[in-house]
């Protein structure tokens, strides 16, 4: 029931064999054998609003949430806010890539984790400084494409960002 959770309303859900993890709008907790539970290791992020549960292809579990990037490795939880390279914490998205590396979108831009770091992308080629990134996408060609909460949505070939409007036929 809705008062057994950190808050009353899941926010999102990723399910497994043996569990349940419940992301709310305060924290993180696991369905496991018909209980509800709240693990220490979770204290981090117990006042923030998860945002997304993303398992990768290592075996990485990330949470974007309000207050930042949370990556669960080996038992340790660390997060990566502002000293990481974040201009906001406020994480909406994560998408592993096909390369490996890691695409974040948050409420002041678009970043991509490289060693440890988040490094802000697009200044450079095309795309406007300080989207709110609310959707992130690979295509079957490598291409990138992100939504704003602008309504905008933008697409990268590898070397400029481009709108994608009305002039090119999207609603």
């Amino acid at each position: 029931r809705g008062e057994q959770l950190p808050h009353p309303h899941a926010y999102n859900l990723f399910a497994e064999d043996d569990r349940v993890w419940i992301g709310t709008r305060r924290g993180l907790v696991l369905w496991r054998d018909g209980k509800l539970e709240a693990p220490p290791l979770f204290a981090p992020m117990a006042s923030a609003q998860i945002n997304g549960i993303v398992l990768d292809s290592k075996g990485v579990r990330w949470f974007p949430t309000t207050d930042g990037l949370f990556r669960l490795q080996d038992g340790r939880l660390t997060r990566f806010g502002q000293a990481e390279g974040l201009k906001d914490p406020r994480v909406r998205q994560v998408r592993e890539l096909r390369d490996g590396r890691l695409l974040v979108g948050s409420q002041a831009g678009l970043f991509i984790l490289e060693n440890g770091k988040l490094r802000e992308l697009g200044l450079d080629s095309g795309l406007p400084p300080g989207q709110d990134i609310t959707a992130l996408y690979e295509s079957p060609g490598g291409e990138w494409v992100v939504g704003a909460l602008s309504e905008h949505a933008y697409a990268f070939d590898g070397r400029r960002w481009t709108l994608l409007g009305a002039d090119q036929g999207f609603p």
